[in-house]
Parts: C-alpha cells; sequence; structure tokens
C-alpha cells in the first residue's frame, strides 16, 4: 500500500532534477510514488525523469504541454494513490527522513495536514539559514485548526511544499489547484487551513528551499502577473463563503494576510500604473483596518488627496475604539481618487 504520493511538477529543471529526485528515492520511508508531472520542457528534464522511471518502478512520468504549475499538480492528483499527497518543487531536496517522519506524526494524530520547517539553501554558497516557514512556538495545542489558533499564519505561511495533506481530506472537500500563471497554489494553500479539522506539526528542517540566480524569473513572472494575486484572494474568500468558514475571526485573519500579501507582491512592481491598478482591485476585497493601511502605506503609487483633505490621521488617532469603526465605515465609503503623484 502506498503511504504517500509525491507529486512533482517539472519545468526545465534538468539543472537540479537529479538531486531532487535522488533526495526522494533515498527516503527511509520507502512505500512512495513519486509523480513528475514534465510541464512541457524544453530542456532535458524530460529524458532525466524518463531515465529515472526506468530504473526505479516509484516514479511516474506524466509528460503534458506547458499548463502552468496549478495545472500539473492538479495532473498528479488525479492519478495518486497514495494515503497522504506531498506536493514538492523540483529545485529543491529533502532531508531522508522527511517522509517517514512526517507520516508517522500524520498517522499518531489522524492528521489533515502535517506541517515542517525549511532551511534556505544559497546554491552558489551552500549556506543553510533558518526561516520561519514552521513557528512551533506559537503552538498551544496538537492537533489543532484554524479556528483554534489565534492567527494560522503565525504558525506557518501560505506554502504548500512543507506540508503534508490526507488525499482523503483533499478529495473529500473537492479541492484543486487554480489554473492561473502565478500565485497557483495561494488559494489551494489558504483554503485547505481554515478547513482542516486537524493540523498537526513536526519541528525539524527537513526541507531544503534552493534559492539562486533565476529567482529573477519569478520577480518577473510576478510583475506581469499581479492580477493572479487577486485572482487568488477572490477564490479564497469565494471558496470560504460557500462552505461557511467565513467567520469574523476568519474575516480579519485573511485581511492581515492579503495586507502582507500586497506588500510582497509590491515589492516586485517597477511600473507606477501597474502598482496603482493592483492595489485598487486587493483594496476592493479587504476591509477596514487593513485596507487603510495598504492605502495610506502605499501613498507613493497613489494621490489620495481627498484621503489627506479630511485628515483621517488625525481623526484615527483621536477617536476611541467605540467610534473606530464608524470612522472606518465613512473612509470606506468615500472614493479614493487614483492619481499619480506628481513629480517633485
Amino acid at each position: 500500500m502506498i503511504g504517500v504520493s509525491i507529486i512533482v511538477p517539472v519545468y526545465n529543471k534538468e539543472r537540479f532534477l537529479r538531486q531532487c529526485l535522488d533526495s526522494l528515492l533515498d527516503q527511509t520511508y520507502r512505500a512512495i510514488e513519486i509523480i513528475c508531472v514534465n510541464d512541457g520542457s524544453t530542456d532535458g528534464s524530460l529524458e532525466i525523469l524518463q531515465d529515472y522511471a526506468e530504473r526505479d518502478n516509484r516514479i511516474v512520468v506524466i509528460d503534458q504541454e506547458n499548463k502552468g504549475a496549478g495545472n500539473a499538480r492538479n495532473a498528479g492528483i488525479r492519478i495518486a494513490r497514495g494515503r497522504y499527497l506531498q506536493f514538492l518543487d523540483a529545485d529543491d531536496f529533502f532531508e531522508p527522513v522527511m517522509i517517514e517522519k512526517m507520516l508517522k506524526k500524520a498517522d499518531a494524530k489522524d492528521a489533515d495536514i502535517v506541517i515542517c520547517n525549511a532551511l534556505l539553501y544559497d546554491n552558489e554558497t551552500q549556506i543553510k539559514e533558518a526561516h520561519a516557514w514552521l513557528s512551533a512556538e506559537n503552538i498551544e495545542k496538537d492537533p489543532f485548526s484554524a479556528g483554534e489558533v489565534e492567527n494560522i499564519f503565525k504558525i506557518t505561511q501560505s506554502t504548500i511544499w512543507n506540508k503534508l495533506y490526507k488525499r482523503a481530506f483533499i478529495v473529500n472537500n473537492d479541492i484543486w489547484y487554480q489554473e492561473i500563471t502565478s500565485n497557483n497554489d495561494t488559494a489551494f494553500s489558504i483554503v485547505t487551513l481554515f478547513l482542516a479539522e486537524r493540523i498537526t506539526y513536526v519541528d525539524a528542517f527537513y526541507i531544503l528551499y534552493r534559492d539562486y540566480n533565476d529567482q529573477s524569473r519569478i520577480s518577473s513572472s510576478r510583475e506581469k502577473h499581479m492580477n493572479c494575486c487577486v485572482l487568488a484572494y477572490k477564490e479564497v474568500l469565494n471558496q470560504l463563503k460557500t462552505r461557511g468558514k467565513y467567520s469574523s475571526k476568519a474575516k480579519d485573519v485573511l485581511n492581515m494576510q492579503m495586507y502582507n500579501s500586497c506588500i510582497y507582491e509590491l515589492s516586485f512592481c517597477k511600473k507606477r500604473s501597474e502598482g496603482m491598478e493592483f492595489i485598487k482591485q486587493m483594496a476592493k476585497l479587504m476591509s477596514n483596518p487593513e485596507k487603510m493601511k495598504l492605502l495610506y502605506f502605499y501613498e507613493k503609487f497613489t494621490n489620495m488627496r481627498i484621503f489627506y483633505l479630511f485628515g483621517c490621521i488625525p481623526v484615527m488617532t483621536s477617536v476611541n475604539l467605540a467610534n473606530e469603526k464608524k470612522v472606518f465605515y465613512l473612509f470606506n465609503v468615500i472614493p479614493v481618487k487614483w492619481k499619480k503623484r506628481e513629480q517633485r
């Protein structure tokens, strides 16, 4: 019986693919299948996959035209046979005990999701640095759900590759990846975190997340497709509302997460007009106070004359808590003037 199906989308990763596959084949837990979806690679990735598949029958290769990572992961889900699913990237590599330890914890806690931590691996210097993809110090209960913690995103980021998912949980809830150019995993990650009733963790660094020069392509992709972030959060809100998970607490947590996502996306933005449009579209999805915080913090993209005309900042700092929501509502309904700021 297959314990874990590991789904790896592959697009032009011949430089790193062998190290990735070797680290998966060397896992101490052997009852795995490795579903590699070649997503229209134009380099030697497909040949490498076929070679490895001939040598180890645990590797399954799907070869398709380029349709994006979201589509590739969905293709892997459709044929997966494992009790659990793990979605990994072809340019990363993994500690040999990763699957064994995470599956053991999953079975012990009957978990929907298991989270582990990762090291940032500098491909040039080979230096490994710890990052907070898991903040176990903020966990007081094990297992837990998003509704039982203050803010799920203070425990884990909205990443998929440091998580093990129960396949029945994914299938029974009909959860799929968005097939969009960028941010295709955002809705999947956030919706699963809010739907899962039993989340657990292993406080160990099992994943080496590779940082290399080609990451500039991510910057280019995000700058060209900032609207994908908007589409992702529209899907998140739609899914949670449809499934009855959009509580007032969830709303507050998501607003904070959307604000943080905006900060990240805008760090790639070089064109003022695109930044302005992105803020405008994201602001429509958000509510105060994060909405006002976004508009104020990124006034360099806008000239919000009405915002300052009414003295929003002095008013906001002088009102008491009882009137706070009324003040925010007032400025929420005032139309914001989106205009390029004059150059000084």
